[in-house]
């Protein structure tokens, strides 16, 4: 059965002479360890070759191109070299609605580097990084060894050999293909450069270096260029294309020959944007007198400076450009600057910002009707105008100014100090408008044009506004003007009234009254009755809120608001002031768990060291209640509507709402350094042990309903980090949903499935035992499973299979079902899954992808049974990705052997009281059954004779024989992670009752779940 990957060494001594008579156990543990002494080297051999096959390895979120040069035979593109090396690769084209990113970084000098670059969103055409090494002298060479990481953690690892100067292609020793290579810079120095388009993404993303086995090797420069089209909130009307050119390369005439005056490389290709400023990047290694021209026009001269220069940029004026080609030249003035590099772009967008207002709302009153929400507008009143201020050029822009214009009339003005390229800002500006009638509102970005900008003319937001005369109040209480969301840590319920106030004149100083009445004969705390007084302006609304008494379950409540109860504000309507709401107090259960189920109080990096207490609860809430209202009712949340995850943070710490000064996961998608290392952990949903699909947009969007489990977890995906089979797991801790109350207010039948050929029938009777226990146990007056839990054999199951919920038990070869499903294991979202080598937890060891760290070696990865929980994916044409489907659903209990699958199945049964499924964890694992574990050689749940007798037939290579169970349960003296002769003997020894002996598997996955 097992294929094991661990060492199997039964060579050296004869195992039928050892004999647990033969010698004392002293005298065996001494032998043991002399044996393993002679084998140390043969080990450590094996584990470094390991070692070095892992570091090649790619990343598994997109890889660069394979190094070094040769392993890619892609043609350079020619006639863009910096100077007549003869193998140089730079590139040039034309990119639409984006331009070129560069970001460039100067160090004074260390060995081993690492530069953190930011790319903008958009589609990224091309990438290329650059690094620079000092070697010392013209005969060193050495490697160098870069890292480049994504923003998604991937990473991929390119090392290339680098000759010296002097070597055998002087004076133009380079080798360059359009994945990567090298080439000189100058006395002693190299440029090295490598492309990474296929692994570089929108966002964070850094590359190290790593020059330590150089003589010297000090990193001077590291740079990254990309191609990106299509670029977020790029001024694509001011520059719809853009042509580029990237020229590298370096020509030394080196041999003695006096080092040329000049340099000058050329950008060949048509024009196509006339009119436009160009963009000029150069590079090289100077620290003395430089002169720059374009087209033989002077640029700028650098002085002569102790330093040497780095990366200079220059704004080409469009009235020197040519009609076809362009050059720029490198002028040294005395010694040779050591041109590497020089990029052109057909435009100045990182010369100049372009300030826009890309936003405008009034949805704020001011003055003496602070905090109200207008409706329109009426004279006297004062309004708050937001706007909201964006640079969409490249360049910085200082200070401004942004004024609000009422028709003609400069009527407020706010400064900014800076904004960077992309940034935006909401500016708030007020507007008092005195006359009726129509008035353009007019917000202005840098109104006395101190901003020098790509363009002018976009300053501005424009919007007509209708002001009316002072008239009649109307308070209205409008149809949904009353909203429900449970109370802070109890069963009460808030309610809040939105007052209206439709009218053309502020009412002030009425009563607002709310009473509540329940439909249970004999509910002690109604009715009820509460009332305030407030004032609400013209056109305008507030939202007033009561907090009830506690609801009981299963009572219907009607809430009536009555708006200026008493009778003082004469209004134009009189008859809109009541409105009347009506909902059902349902009972709901919340919990909050960590790291897959785990009620342990968290204290660590998540947390800022800080403990945080998990809970569970039931509560009594109205039948409108979302998660997040029902989550935000017991505990601070720090949420974020336009996140991919919604909930940054939890904290339950306080008896107050909104007294948190932090949160567990306040940096949402932060690396986690609990196993598996630096991979983004998020907070997520499940109801009734089901994920929800479409976050956080389910977070406010699902309307509970009676009994109900609200589960929030904090969590990485299984497999986090790969991209083809990473998968959020599901919890079975939440039994006996969801075969009790489905998904979304969908319910599906049940379905167990128990092996067809059971000839003792305990497949048969562990069925019905799960049936009866969902039907007796798990059925309540609300919901009756009685009818709906059916069970068949995998030969009979016919269509349920795709219509139910399926409960699996078995082996894997008894259960054909299981089979199938295996066979898709990550596709669905099994936790576990089967292999040649067991029953292997997924989270601890992955061996889909290289790139994505295992927890644990396979051994102790390995386990003997298993609950859990995943997707049906019988309901699927396609089960790609079905892990994120809903219902139906499909649980497993099974094992490696039958005595096991049963033990798994007996768990099923125990009930439906929750404290026996709280410590089930998202999926539940053993490696014992009875007395079996550690030793069970044969899987009979048992340790005897017969497990020593098969582990030596097995280690010995006799035919028929085999490991049933698991490497870790054969490597019973004391985990050396070798299962070989001294296993069996101490087995042998220890089953026979030797004084001296026992057994020891232990397990050293220290982040074992």
């Amino acid at each position: 059965m097992l294929s094991s990957a661990m060492i199997f060494d039964y060579s050296i001594i004869d195992t039928d002479e050892l004999w647990c008579g033969w010698v004392s156990a002293p005298r065996a543990k001494q032998t043991k360890e002399a044996i393993y002494t002679m084998k140390k080297e043969y080990v450590i051999a094996i584990v470094l070759l390991a070692v070095l096959v892992a570091c090649n390895a790619p990343a598994a979120m997109g890889q660069c191109c394979p190094c070094p040069p040769g392993a890619q035979v892609d043609a350079c593109v020619p006639g863009v070299a910096t100077g007549p090396c003869p193998c140089y690769c730079g590139t040039s084209g034309t990119v639409t609605n984006g331009t070129v990113h560069i970001e460039y970084y100067q160090y004074p000098g260390s060995n081993i580097q690492t530069a953190n670059f930011d790319v903008p969103d958009g589609n990224i055409k091309w990438a290329r990084v650059y690094w620079h090494i000092w070697g010392g002298n013209p005969q060193a060479d050495g490697w160098t060894n870069a890292t480049f990481c994504n923003a998604t953690a991937g990473c991929s690892n390119c090392n290339q050999d680098i000759p010296p100067v002097d070597g055998p292609n002087n004076p133009n020793n380079c080798d360059q293909t359009e994945c990567c290579g090298y080439y000189m810079g100058g006395y002693g120095t190299h440029w090295v450069y490598w492309n990474v388009t296929d692994c570089i993404t929108t966002g964070s993303n850094n590359l190290t270096v790593d020059n330590s086995n150089w003589w010297d090797g000090r990193i001077m420069h590291i740079k990254l260029i990309a191609v990106i089209e299509e670029m977020e909130e790029f001024p694509s009307d001011l520059f719809p294309t853009t042509n580029y050119w990237i020229n590298q390369g370096y020509a030394d005439l080196g041999n003695g020959n006096p080092d040329p005056i000049t340099y000058t490389t050329w950008f060949d290709g048509p024009i196509i944007s006339a009119g436009r400023n160009w963009t000029l990047w150069h590079l090289a290694l100077a620290n003395h007198q430089m002169n720059i021209s374009f087209n033989g026009r002077d640029v700028a001269s650098y002085p002569w400076m102790a330093d040497y220069y780095g990366e200079k940029v220059e704004l080409i004026n469009s009235s020197w450009i040519n009609d076809s080609s362009q050059n720029m030249t490198w002028d040294a003035g005395g010694d040779d600057p050591h041109p590497v590099e020089a990029v052109l772009v057909d435009n100045d967008y990182y010369f100049k910002p372009d300030l826009v207002v890309t936003d405008k709302k009034i949805e704020h009153m001011n003055g003496t009707c602070y905090c109200q929400t207008p409706t329109g507008f009426v004279v006297c009143h004062v309004y708050d105008v937001d706007a909201l201020v964006k640079n969409r050029g490249g360049a910085d822009s200082g200070a401004f100014n942004v004024c609000l214009y009422n028709n003609t009339t400069r009527v407020d003005t706010e400064p900014v100090s800076n904004l960077k390229p992309g940034e935006s800002k909401w500016v708030r500006l007020q507007w008092h408008p005195a006359t009726a009638g129509t008035h353009t509102l007019r917000v202005m970005a840098d109104n006395d044009h101190t901003v020098n900008e790509l363009l002018e003319s976009n300053n501005n937001i424009t919007q007509n506004e209708t002001v009316d005369p002072v008239g009649t109040p109307d308070l209205y209480a409008y149809p949904c003007c009353i909203d429900f969301s449970p109370a802070w840590k109890s069963n009460a319920t808030d309610i809040t009234v939105t007052v209206l106030n439709d009218g053309k004149a502020d009412a002030s100083n009425f009563v607002v009254t709310v009473t509540m009445t329940s439909d249970c004969p004999g509910d002690p705390s109604y009715p009820w009755s509460n009332s305030t007084i407030t004032s609400v302006c013209a056109k305008a609304y507030k939202n007033v809120t009561f907090t009830s008494p506690p609801l009981s379950h299963c009572c219907n409540y009607t809430v009536t608001a009555r708006l200026d109860s008493g009778g003082t504000v004469t209004e134009s309507d009189e008859t809109n002031n009541n409105e009347t709401k009506v909902f059902h107090a349902i009972r709901v259960k919340l919990k909050v768990t960590h790291h897959y189920g785990n009620w342990s109080t968290y204290n660590g990096p998540l947390s800022n060291n800080m403990p945080v207490v998990m809970f569970e609860l039931y509560k009594n809430v109205t039948n409108y209640t979302t998660p997040y209202e029902l989550l935000a009712s017991e505990a601070d949340v720090l949420y974020d509507v336009d996140s991919s995850d919604g909930i940054k943070g939890i904290n339950r710490g306080y008896a107050a709402s909104g007294m948190s000064t932090w949160y567990l996961n306040e940096s949402a998608g932060g690396e986690d350094p609990e196993c598996p290392e630096y991979r983004p952990i998020y907070w997520y949903l499940f109801v009734n042990g089901v994920p929800t699909p479409d976050m956080p947009t389910r977070m406010y969007s699902y309307t509970l309903r009676c009994g109900e489990v609200v589960h929030m977890d904090l969590l990485k995906y299984i497999n986090s980090g790969n991209d083809t089979s990473q998968f959020k797991p599901r919890p079975i801790m939440d039994f006996p949903e969801p075969f009790k109350r489905g998904y979304d207010g969908t319910f599906n039948d049940t379905t167990i499935v128990y092996p067809n050929n059971d000839p003792s029938g305990d497949y048969a009777a562990l069925a019905a035992a799960i049936q009866s226990n969902l039907v007796n146990n798990c059925s309540t007056h609300c919901v009756s499973l009685a009818g709906h839990v059916h069970i068949e054999t995998n030969a009979t199951v016919g269509g349920r299979k795709s219509t139910d919920h399926l409960i699996l038990i078995g082996t894997k070869q008894e259960n054909s079902l299981i089979a199938l499903a295996n066979a898709n294991h990550s596709e669905i979202g099994m936790p576990m899954y089967f292999d040649s080598d067991g029953l292997i937890d997924d989270w601890l060891y992955n061996d889909d992808d290289p790139a994505v760290p295992d927890c644990c070696s396979k051994k102790n990865s390995s386990y003997h049974r298993v609950v859990m929980a995943c997707d049906n994916p019988f309901d699927n044409a396609d089960t790609t990705d079905s892990w994120k489907d809903t219902i139906p659903m499909m649980w497993i209990a099974s094992g490696v052997t039958d005595c096991y699958a049963k033990d798994a199945a007996e768990m099923l049964t125990i009930g439906c009281n929750q404290s026996s499924w709280d410590d089930k964890r998202f999926w539940n694992k053993s490696r014992y059954s009875g007395s079996g574990g550690c030793g069970d050689i044969d899987g009979n749940c048992i340790v005897d004779w017969f497990d020593y007798i098969t582990l030596k037939c097995a280690v010995g290579g006799v035919p028929g024989w085999e490991i049933k169970t698991s490497n870790w349960a054969s490597d019973v003296d004391n985990c050396n992670c070798r299962v070989d002769w001294f296993d069996y003997i101490t087995l042998r020894c220890t089953v026979g009752g030797v004084p001296g002996w026992s057994t020891n598997c232990c397990d050293d996955c220290e982040c074992d779940i």
